[in-house]
């Protein structure tokens, strides 16, 4: 008897999981939020002084967009295709200090794609000078470039927001209440 290998439509899987396996679509901001203390715990556990920082960003002009920043971390160019671009791939859940993180399923970043269909990330890793520019939309498909311009390490989350949550979401969240968030 030959064994067969399951398919799977990438799409399916990302709208499954992003429309489908959150209760609310503002859950993103949850875990944007346990991403940017994970790559902060991540610097902090060679370095208990570090002082970690997130940046929350709205912008309601023309392009808007809502970003979320982190000075930890960041990911370097294979770290990028092995955790980013794997669902279900994360770089917590085996690590020996796997207790010290919140995150371990590799999904969170998907639910970004409840209020946006298209995400971009740029990161620096500390273990490197390379930044890049990692940008997924929900069709599936991402992109990786590397970044000319010099950036300090850490991780930027910039969302993009599909029509129907734009009004939503920049209607119900001004800036005083996503700045009570940090």
């Amino acid at each position: 008897m030959e064994n067969n290998n399951f398919k799977v439509d990438l799409k399916g899987i990302i709208d499954l999981l992003s429309e489908h396996i959150y209760s609310t679509p503002i859950i993103f901001i949850r875990e944007l939020l346990q991403n940017a203390t994970d790559a902060i715990s991540a610097i902090q556990l060679t370095d208990s002084t570090y002082q970690g920082e997130i940046t929350v960003t709205i912008y309601d002009g023309s392009t808007p967009y809502l970003s979320f920043a982190d000075n930890g971390i960041g990911l370097t160019e294979d770290q990028i295709h092995t955790f980013l671009a794997v669902i279900g791939e994360s770089s917590k859940r085996d690590s020996t200090y796997a207790n010290s993180f919140i995150g371990k399923f590799g999904i969170g970043l998907l639910s970004c794609f409840m209020v946006s269909s298209k995400i971009e990330l740029k990161t620096r890793s500390q273990l490197s000078q390379k930044a890049y520019l990692w940008t997924a939309n929900a069709s599936g498909t991402y992109q990786v470039e590397e970044i000319n311009e010099e950036i300090p390490f850490g991780t930027t989350v910039i969302l993009h927001p599909k029509k129907r949550i734009k009004l939503l979401f920049f209607a119900r969240y001004d800036r005083k209440s996503i700045a009570e968030i940090r």
